[in-house]
């Protein structure tokens, strides 16, 4: 009933997506694969648009990863990079790149993982997204500390507190009940 509202290919295709990753959030990766395999498909049949089907193929290699097939997933994630070269907005080439590094590291490939995550965190800084900036060097300072590198993940555990104090710099939070009146 949702789908007949909007015929539009491009808005199926994301609520299908959109449907899956929250199924996905909600660790039901079984129930996720159907909407996001959809979603994918529709992209193929139909000419979407370089940064629709990024998205599409980064959420769908997430979800291989929580599968626990992160062979499969590392290749939609290499054709995500393929579908975002030259574009101007690169937030989903960070994704896909996070992603790749999560996957190696599962394969047991820990020198590409090191690479992706590196790349990851280099490009999110560059773009100023702090939140999500501070999130990958947290599971990457995680990752180097069960691995026995506590200087790198020390020097990564900065980045990520460092990334906090950008955060809460853009956006303050003023404590509630307290105006300059008081």
């Amino acid at each position: 009933m949702l789908y007949t509202v909007d015929s539009d290919v491009s808005s199926l295709i994301r609520a299908e997506n959109n449907l899956g990753y929250l199924l996905l959030v909600q660790h039901e990766p079984t129930a996720a694969t159907h909407h996001l395999h959809r979603a994918l498909a529709l992209c193929e049949q139909h000419d979407t648009p370089p940064f629709l089907r990024s998205f599409i193929l980064n959420s769908v290699g997430e979800l291989h990863i929580a599968l626990g097939e992160p062979d499969v997933a590392v290749r939609h994630l290499l054709a995500s990079l393929a579908q975002v070269q030259g574009l101007a907005d690169r937030s989903s080439e960070a994704t896909a790149r996070h992603l790749l590094g999560i996957a190696c590291f599962a394969i047991g490939d820990h020198d590409a993982g090191d690479e992706w995550f590196r790349s990851a965190i280099e490009l999110l800084g560059r773009l100023g997204i702090t939140e999500r900036l501070r999130a990958c060097a947290t599971e990457y300072a995680e990752l180097l500390l069960a691995r026995g590198r506590l200087e790198e993940s020390i020097a990564y555990w900065r980045i990520a507190a460092n990334a906090s104090e950008l955060s809460m710099m853009k956006s303050p939070v003023e404590p509630a009940g307290l105006t300059s009146e008081t």
